[in-house]
């Protein structure tokens, strides 16, 4: 069995922090994302309202369709189609949320954003994946090796 390249891009806590508070470690959701069973959807009605707005205030650039919908795959720039499509969106328990999706571009990469909601921040740590990572339990599996 081939094993799944991940690649760990950003570790971008993205929130405030006061002198003397501990500081939330985004690598930390990708060892509580190992431990969780998730509620699965191939839509993004549970995804926080805020979350687009706040990404693309942040440096990313990201606008996403759900599931099997189209979207802009390549790297020229399109104002009729957005530049992602969802493939799952997981949601535990405890509100951690994992949204594996594809971006267009030079060619399509498969991302996974692992994140929590602090209030009106985010903490945020995103993936970039081999496609064969196609499922939140996928990606489980691929990061325990």
């Amino acid at each position: 069995m081939r094993k799944a390249l991940i690649i760990l891009l950003a570790c971008v806590p993205l929130f405030c922090v006061g002198q003397g508070k501990a500081q939330p470690d985004p690598n930390s959701l990708v060892n509580e994302l190992k431990e969780s069973d998730f509620d699965v959807y191939r839509n993004l009605e549970k995804v926080p309202k805020s979350f687009f707005r706040f990404i693309n205030r942040n440096g990313w650039n990201v606008s996403m369709v759900d599931y099997g919908k189209d979207f802009n795959k390549t790297d020229i720039q399109s104002n009729h189609l957005p530049n992602s499509m969802l493939i799952e969106l997981g949601v535990s328990k405890n509100r951690l949320y994992v949204l594996l999706f594809d971006q267009g571009g030079y060619s399509v990469a498969r991302k996974a954003f692992i994140f929590r909601q602090l209030k009106k921040k985010f903490i945020i740590k995103e993936l970039l994946l081999e496609p064969s990572v196609d499922s939140i339990e996928s990606l489980k599996k691929a990061l325990k090796i």
